[in-house]
């Protein structure tokens, strides 16, 4: 079982995450941005950005939740990336720093499982 760790926002609600994404997950991640990028090649041959779909980041961040995030206390939702949707703007963000913490492997554990 995977090590979770809990976080209690400044709105009083209670999240529990895992503490680390696996390599498959961080993979799955970054696919949705590889999708969502054109890459084309400059007139030196070198390759270059073109575009990058505006939904990408949005897409990037609720999959980040949706493996992250295990549950979320005292809010209405059928799953944990519902919940998280659903929360306050404020605690929403609390929430999606945690997510970027853990997501880039600078966790800090808040209490342990």
């Amino acid at each position: 079982m995977r090590p979770t760790i809990e976080l209690t926002t400044k709105g009083g609600y209670r999240v529990t995450f895992n503490d680390y994404l696996t390599g498959g997950e961080q993979r799955k991640i970054t696919s949705i941005f590889l999708e969502g990028v054109e890459v084309g090649v400059d007139e030196n041959g070198k390759p270059k950005m073109s575009s990058i779909r505006a939904d990408v980041s949005d897409r990037a961040q609720d999959m980040a939740i949706s493996l992250i995030v295990v549950s979320v206390e005292g809010v209405e939702g059928d799953t944990p990336l519902e919940k998280t949707l659903n929360l306050p703007a404020s605690d929403f963000s609390e929430v999606v720093s945690q997510v970027e913490q853990i997501q880039n492997g600078l966790s800090e554990k808040k209490s342990e499982k």
